[in-house]
């Protein structure tokens, strides 16, 4: 992406941030210790109140009246708060009357792609996984923001994907050849038999021969997805090598925030008008959304929008949101007057308030101060549940369930061989029966049944363990044909035995019915292996 140009200098927000500088500064080298308790907020706070899911009350007449002239409303957010996304949805109902219409989350761009034509129910029932933070009230938001733009993309996702379950079934149906969908098969069983840790584990030599596939096809929207399914895969074990102390965690920060900021331009550029840019509202960790350089030590998507939003003439309005739920905790419980939350103006604070004051604020507060525009309390709310995606991800473990059932039955089949063995050894032991089973056959023809359900196994504790007991499980091509080839012949081998031993009359009918399913069996377990391609193996 191109580099965005400097955007004009406001000379009065330039006078503001320094004023704002120094006082912080000096907060720092002259600290007076007092009690927050003993500063005046009540000027600078400003109630809210909630009727069922309707918010009113100075606090959000304060948001409306600062955020309808702003080309971005930025929401930092706790996760995982019921009150939040009940809280940003009425905003953004109220602010379409000003012209915002898009709505920003901390999802992937693949997922908001494909629910401008799929409704949400319908959609998280298919892919369940694809939501990052998939609680009841999030999901609620979304389907009320979509449901009013029906076939426009108003949603936008532009952070990475968080599994690798529902790309891989998204590939599967836009791949082009048989042999690429049969990849992208074996690799969303591999990811589903990881419990979604595929992503934060080194399997990009997979992901290098899903992409000469695609390439091989000229499938642009593939790889477009691949591409993300790689970010995604380089953020995540970067992060994971920064938690073991191999590098540092500004790599994988620095990388997600680049990513964000690259995936809004790419948004804008398909939604604006050229020169203008679309009016959003932004909900995401507060880690994103601040001004300046965040707690993860990188610029903020905030810094971003806030550059781009001067260079276009305006502004932005960055609203932290953070609760309290312990007594000890700031704000105090008395600043809310039994009211279920309150907004703390910032900026009033800062350009009203000696330093005196300031320095006997929260050491949490002070940090807060110059990184949001004002900052949203709740007043001990409702933690979200994922009730919702529960059910749906019910449904998901039994489909993946059920597509696993044959192999079990088959292997069941192929191990019900042995109880023709353990009789003739006990017939031979005990009752000295003379009589000539041709127990070669028997052995034969369990012995092959075997080398298969080893080879299904050993390609399971392969994906499950991440320990390569079958090394096609990163897709040698030349070796995977040769494993199947080899796979082949052994089910045909069975076969033949089968027919032998019945045109030699050795065995009863019973028991040639029975080794006759068990062949056939064989031959559908291959088949079925290459179908599903387990783990990415049959390339």
């Amino acid at each position: 992406m191109p580099k965005n140009s400097q955007p004009r200098i406001n000379p009065y927000h330039m006078n503001t941030t320094v004023i704002r500088c120094c006082v912080l500064l000096f907060i720092c080298l002259v600290h007076v210790p007092v009690k927050a308790q003993d500063v005046n907020l009540g000027d600078y706070i400003h109630l809210i109140e909630r009727e069922g899911s309707q918010y009113s009350g100075p606090g959000m007449d304060w948001i409306l009246s600062h955020a309808s002239d702003r080309q971005f409303v930025l929401f930092g957010e706790p996760h995982g708060v019921e009150d939040v996304p009940r809280l940003v949805g009425d905003i953004y109902g109220r602010l379409q009357t000003y012209g915002f219409k898009h709505l920003i989350l901390e999802i992937d761009a693949t997922t908001t792609d494909l629910l401008t034509d799929i409704p949400l129910s319908e959609f998280i029932t298919r892919y369940p996984h694809s939501i990052a933070f998939d609680y009841d009230g999030e999901l609620q938001m979304m389907d009320k923001v979509q449901s009013a733009y029906p076939g426009e993309q108003v949603i936008w996702g532009m952070d990475q994907m968080t599994t690798a379950i529902h790309a891989f079934q998204i590939l599967e149906g836009v791949a082009k050849k048989v042999k690429t969908k049969r990849v992208c098969r074996g690799l969303h069983i591999k990811a589903a038999l990881k419990a979604g840790r595929y992503i934060s584990e080194e399997n990009f030599s997979d992901l290098d021969k899903l992409e000469e596939l695609l390439e091989e096809e000229e499938n642009s929207e593939g790889l477009e997805i691949l591409s993300q399914i790689r970010t995604s895969m380089e953020i995540y074990t970067a992060y994971f090598s920064a938690t073991r102390g191999e590098i540092s965690y500004e790599f994988s920060s620095g990388k997600r925030e680049e990513y964000m900021k690259d995936w809004f331009d790419n948004f804008t550029e398909k939604a604006g008008q050229p020169g203008k840019l679309p009016k959003a509202i932004v909900k995401m960790g507060g880690a994103h959304t601040g001004y300046g350089v965040g707690p993860n030590n990188v610029l903020t998507l905030g810094d971003h929008l806030d550059k781009l939003a001067k260079k276009a003439g305006s502004s932005i309005l960055s609203l932290g949101i953070s609760y309290t739920s312990d007594e000890e905790a700031f704000p105090p419980r008395t600043l809310f007057e039994g009211r279920p939350a309150m907004l703390l103006d910032h900026k009033a604070l800062l350009d009203e308030m000696d330093s005196t004051s300031l320095a006997s604020l929260p050491e949490g507060l002070l940090q807060r101060l110059t990184y949001f525009d004002a900052n949203i309390y709740l007043n001990n709310p409702v933690r979200s549940l994922k009730q919702v995606i529960a059910k749906e991800d019910e449904k998901f473990k039994n489909r993946a369930i059920g597509r696993l059932i044959p192999y079990a039955v088959l292997v069941l089949l192929n191990l019900s061989l042995l109880v023709p063995l353990f009789k003739w050894l006990f017939m031979k032991t005990f009752k000295a029966d003379r009589t000539r089973p041709y127990i070669k056959y028997h052995a034969l023809l369990f012995v092959l049944s075997l080398i298969l359900d080893f080879v299904l196994i050993a390609q399971i504790l392969s994906v499950v363990m991440g320990t390569p007991v079958a090394s096609p499980t990163v897709m040698n091509t030349g070796l995977s044909f040769l494993i199947f080839f080899t796979l082949c012949v052994l089910s045909g081998l069975a076969i033949l035995i089968v027919r032998r031993a019945k045109a030699k009359d050795l065995w009863s009918r019973g028991m040639i019915r029975h080794y006759r399913l068990v062949a056939t069996g064989n031959v559908l377990l291959v088949l079925y292996m290459y179908y599903w391609n387990m783990g990415g193996m049959l390339a």
